[in-house]
């Protein structure tokens, strides 16, 4: 069988492939030339990853508070035209959309909240009038009346919380589900760790979120009490005197300027506060994680050394954002003072003159300070609205990050798609022909992009990317994908590797090259080679969680494939849940003939027994009653590494895969149990498995062993027993 079709990356490029994106902007027209390699698309002005790669303060900087405010309005405006999260699965409510139905309660509420506002304005009138002509009866009147307008107001106020409560928690959960479902998606997580693009994923998701949440409703429904409050103050203000209500308007305006002015430091400040603070509670999780290894090398005085030189930086953080404040705080204290002596000074001519009265001057001047307290939100809120940009600047970082990560992963997969049509199919397209339907399936993918990014930069910066490419030789054309190893998924059981070249996630360097062989189902092989030449990194390739260089890799699908690392994943979860893993039970049950969870029980302990662990069960019911597969544990912690290693193997036969990659599988076990361990594999001829390990002791349980050379190529040779 001949493969024609292989992943082209050009020695010259090598240097601008690191990603998907360059900065050049180039489409080669068609040539006559066979031997020349065709870039059919490249970026141009790549705007997602351009904020991508800032780092978070200067991303916060680049965005300002114009890019922020936007981000801010796409996120509410889709949230409040979606389902909500609460209610999402409940089919009898799918159509209604129960966020903006909550917002409009709120809003009803709110102008309820400003007709009694203005009786009580009208009331205040009376009450004073009654003070001024010694009317007993009126003022007794006007007591009742406003204490049943008080009443009214708190039950309003009671309602509105408590909706705008269940707002804020559904929109927490609406964005926080959408982060997770992204943050998740084809190994978007995995790409972050490794590239160590994005620092503290756990609090943008956990805190940040809350806050953004939190804040941005209150201050909504804030916004609209206030826009309301203020047609009903300007209409009694405009009544009495339209010099204050200019003189109101013109204030409010300075102080909002001025308050931006002052305010804008502040928020840049605590971006950086807070990616302080999250360095330091992870630097103090990652010493807890790692204690026993800190406590062997006795490195408790350099870690607390590090320890307290984060807290050195966050004390500066807070002194810094001090001083900003205490400038923002001084403006609004004389400010706030104004406001109360302004009314009276521009309306008292009015009064010495009889215009009006003493009720009028109290009426004028409570409406004027409700309008300069409506239209200057901004001072009277920055302390908010400053935790809320803090926390939407990380938010917008991650979302374009992710948008990233999304916009490669994508492109890859349309990109293998219209390859194999053109494998499958034997169709002939053009170079144009070619970029227009990647063009257009990319742009339909983009859709799908959880969150909808501010300008549709998203889309924008998907119209070119460098991706898709065509080598011409003797007339033959040989499509292949830029600077990514194809992964090509069969229905038969054995392994193919076609000349890959490998490179770390961030290009930095060349892992290997030239590497080829085939793997036929049921044949055992071991792997060898100098520490760093690059075994690991072969399984990580064949995994496709590794995917720079060039070459293609034909395997079965995952399913039928199963990883087992040196230090197998355990979760905080049942011991069921560990055997299981990743399934889930129900998941389980359905992919096979079990017919309820006693079936499985049974099966389980017997795998234990099969692989050394049947003794956990009565180390487990010294202390735990019940079920010893229902007890939840962190069982990272319970086992030794060389029982999660053998756990590691009871998955293997709790799944029977078609092809199992073991890299040093073993190597925390004795000889004899290692022993036991590789007998059980190799007693299944149908199974293919592939290790690797620098112990001699397992050669007796592989046929072949494919010997791995820096720079040298592998070559597959036959096990002498």
């Amino acid at each position: 069988m001949t493969y024609k079709n292989k992943s082209v990356v050009s020695k010259e490029r090598s240097s601008e492939c690191l990603g998907f994106f360059t900065t050049q902007s180039t489409c080669i027209e068609e040539s006559d030339d066979p031997s020349i390699t065709k870039t059919l698309v490249k970026s141009n002005n790549n705007t997602i990853d351009y904020l991508s790669k800032l780092q978070q303060i200067n991303y916060a900087k680049n965005q300002g508070f114009i890019g922020s405010f936007k981000l801010i309005w796409i996120l509410c405006i889709e949230y409040f035209k979606s389902n909500g999260y609460c209610h999402k699965n409940c089919k009898k409510i799918r159509k209604l959309k129960l966020p903006i139905y909550r917002l409009g309660y709120v809003v009803i509420l709110l102008i309820a909240s400003s007709t009694l506002s203005y009786l009580f304005s009208k009331m205040l009138i009376q009450f004073w009038r009654a003070l001024e002509q010694k009317n007993k009866e009126d003022f007794q009147r006007a007591l009742v009346l406003y204490m049943l307008v008080l009443i009214g107001n708190a039950l309003i106020h009671v309602i509105k919380i408590d909706i705008l409560s269940r707002l804020q928690a559904d929109l927490r959960m609406w964005i926080t589900e959408k982060f997770l479902d992204q943050y998740y998606f084809d190994n978007t997580c995995y790409q972050f760790a490794i590239k160590k693009t994005l620092d503290n994923p756990d609090q943008r998701i956990g805190e940040d979120v809350a806050l953004f949440a939190s804040y941005l409703l209150h201050l909504i429904c804030r916004s609209i009490d206030n826009f309301f409050d203020f047609l009903v103050h300007s209409v009694v203000l405009y009544k009495i005197n339209i010099s204050l209500f200019t003189v109101s308007l013109l204030y409010s305006a300075i102080g909002t300027y001025i308050s931006v002015k002052l305010g804008s430091d502040i928020i840049l400040a605590k971006v950086e506060e807070r990616n302080i603070e999250s360095n330091f509670r992870y630097s103090i999780v990652r010493v807890r994680e790692n204690a026993e290894n800190v406590a062997m090398y006795g490195g408790w005085d350099y870690e607390l050394s590090n320890h307290k030189d984060i807290l050195l930086k966050i004390t500066d953080a807070l002194v810094n954002r001090r001083k900003l404040e205490t400038k923002q705080g001084f403006f609004n204290i004389i400010f706030q003072f104004l406001i109360k002596i302004i009314p009276i000074v521009v309306i008292s001519p009015d009064y010495f003159s009889g215009a009006i009265t003493m009720g009028e001057i109290n009426q004028g001047s409570s409406a004027s300070r409700n309008i300069i307290d409506d239209i200057s939100i901004l001072v009277n809120t920055f302390g908010e609205i400053s935790t809320i940009f803090s926390s939407v600047d990380r938010i917008g970082h991650f979302i374009s990050l992710l948008a990233k990560e999304y916009v490669d992963t994508v492109s890859a997969k349309i990109g293998e798609s219209i390859i194999k049509e053109t494998e499958d199919k034997e169709i002939n397209l053009s170079v144009l022909q070619i970029e227009d339907k990647f063009y257009n399936l990319l742009e339909k993918s983009v859709d799908k992009f959880l969150f909808k990014y501010p300008e549709n930069i998203l889309l924008n910066s998907v119209r070119k990317p460098y991706f898709v490419i065509v080598k011409q030789n003797d007339g033959s054309k040989h499509i292949g994908i830029s600077g990514r190893i194809r992964s090509l998924i069969w229905d038969k059981d054995y392994l193919k590797v076609d000349n890959i070249d490998l490179y770390t996630p961030d290009f930095s360097r060349q892992v290997f090259s030239g590497v080829s062989f085939c793997i036929n189902p049921g044949e055992k092989i071991l792997i060898s080679g100098e520490s760093g030449v690059g075994k690991s990194s072969l399984f990580r390739a064949i995994n496709g969680i590794w995917f720079n260089g060039s070459g293609s890799i034909y395997k079965p699908p995952s399913y039928k494939i199963l990883f087992v690392p040196q230090k197998p994943y355990c979760t905080i979860a049942t011991l069921r849940d560990q055997l299981l893993y990743p399934l889930k039970l129900d998941s389980f049950l359905y992919n096979n003939t079990f017919k309820n969870i006693n079936d499985i029980d049974s099966y389980l302990v017997d795998i234990l027994d099969k692989v050394g662990l049947s003794y956990i069960k009565s180390r487990i019911q010294d202390t735990d009653d019940g079920n010893f597969l229902d007890v939840v544990k962190d069982w990272s912690i319970t086992l030794s590494l060389g029982e999660q290693q053998r756990l590691a193997f009871a998955r293997i036969l709790i799944f029977s895969p078609s092809i199992c990659l073991l890299d040093e599988a073993t190597s925390a076990l004795d000889v004899g149990t290692e022993a036991k361990l590789y007998s059980l594999l190799y007693k299944r001829p149908d199974l293919t498995y592939i290790s690797i390990s620098h112990r001699p002791t397992i050669q007796k349980y592989h046929e072949k062993e494919l010997i791995m050379k820096n720079n040298c190529g592998v070559h597959l040779e036959y096990i002498t027993q």
